[in-house]
């Protein structure tokens, strides 16, 4: 959902936005302004919910499941206090128009980081495959699987201790990259991959056993080939967030589910603010001469043409006492209609 342009050989990412506002006036230069339909929803009342990651059962006792989609689900929900947020104040109840966005990427977590990196040689099965032939007869014999040897990663984190006691009942443990070779991978994990007592005893006193604390990574092809690998693995001081774990257990809840709630609101607002955006798309069907190029005296100017001069990203500012309270609105040029045989009859500029 991002735009992008091309210029030679160049790919631009970002808002297509340029010049100076040239003034586009119903009745001056403009002969008809017509608006149409854009992609609104028409919804003037947000319910907002984020991710079902890290949600415990005990989550809002009081309020009940969301349905999404047709399945009841346990997720994050507003602040209590700010059930919805409006798209504008004072609404009267014959404008109440309500809707339901989801923010996934938004649920009780905590970025820790990789103190630890181990690897681990391990043996797997690798499948015998035929190599490209003209012999139809050739078939992939199975009973002849080989073997070799990869390293299996394992990492610790001085952020924490864990236990086997805090994953979700009927939930994987994973654990999501946000930096380094990783980043962006969501990877499953085993914990305490070597069946370690979780805790021992130290100077008379049950502390957590540091043998227990590992996360082993689970190798897999989801992103093309098998991973983690010798070259994209994780190291000491990548950050990351632990999926899949009753955040009560690990640390305050309420403190982490706080911090959850205020960042969906904040999330919700933004999401109001741009469809407070006006999401018409206006036609303006320029006025022949104007196009053609006369100048004061109604001669030709062959340097005055306006045929051309409004790229798309072109700033605009739009005069109608129709459509503007203010009178006018400044927005950009996102399309345009010229004639192939008179370009400068009726042109139409898409603002």
């Amino acid at each position: 959902n991002v735009e992008y342009w091309i210029t030679d050989n160049i790919i631009h990412f970002g808002k297509v936005e340029s010049g100076t506002a040239v003034d586009f006036n119903l009745g001056d230069n403009v002969e008809e302004m017509t608006a149409e339909n854009s992609e609104s929803d028409g919804i003037t009342r947000y319910y907002a919910f984020g991710s079902t990651q890290n949600i415990p059962s005990g989550y809002r006792k009081s309020d009940s499941p969301v349905l999404l989609n047709g399945v009841v689900q346990k997720r994050l929900m507003l602040p209590e206090g700010t059930p919805y947020i409006d798209i504008e104040s004072g609404l009267k109840d014959d404008e109440i128009v309500e809707g339901i966005v989801t923010f996934d990427d938004v649920y009780p977590r905590t970025k820790s980081s990789v103190s630890e990196v181990i690897k681990v040689p391990k043996t797997v099965e690798k499948s015998n495959t035929v190599e490209a032939t003209t012999d139809t007869s050739a078939v992939a014999d199975d009973s002849k699987a080989e073997t070799e040897v990869v390293n299996i990663y394992r990492f610790k984190t001085s952020d924490f201790n864990f236990s086997a006691d805090y994953i979700l009942a009927n939930t994987s443990l994973q654990v999501q990259f946000v930096s380094g070779k990783l980043n962006g991978m969501t990877f499953d994990v085993a914990f305490n991959p070597n069946g370690a007592s979780e805790t021992t005893v130290v100077d008379g006193k049950t502390v957590a056993n540091p043998d227990a604390q590992l996360f082993e990574l689970v190798r897999n092809d989801t992103y093309g080939l098998m991973l983690p690998n010798d070259t994209l693995c994780p190291a000491a001081g990548d950050k990351f967030i632990l999926l899949g774990w009753d955040a009560n257990k690990l640390i305050a809840w309420q403190e982490l589910i706080t911090k959850a709630e205020d960042e969906l609101k904040s999330q919700l607002e933004t999401y109001v603010k741009k469809k407070q955006i006006d999401p018409l798309t206006y036609v303006c069907t320029m006025m022949s001469d104007y196009m053609y190029g006369l100048d004061a005296n109604g001669n030709q100017d062959p340097n005055y043409s306006k045929v051309g001069s409004f790229p798309i990203g072109q700033k605009v500012r739009l005069y109608s006492d129709v459509y503007f309270k203010e009178g006018s609105r400044e927005s950009r040029v996102i399309g345009y209609e010229y004639k192939l045989d008179i370009p400068y009859d009726a042109a139409q500029i898409y603002v």
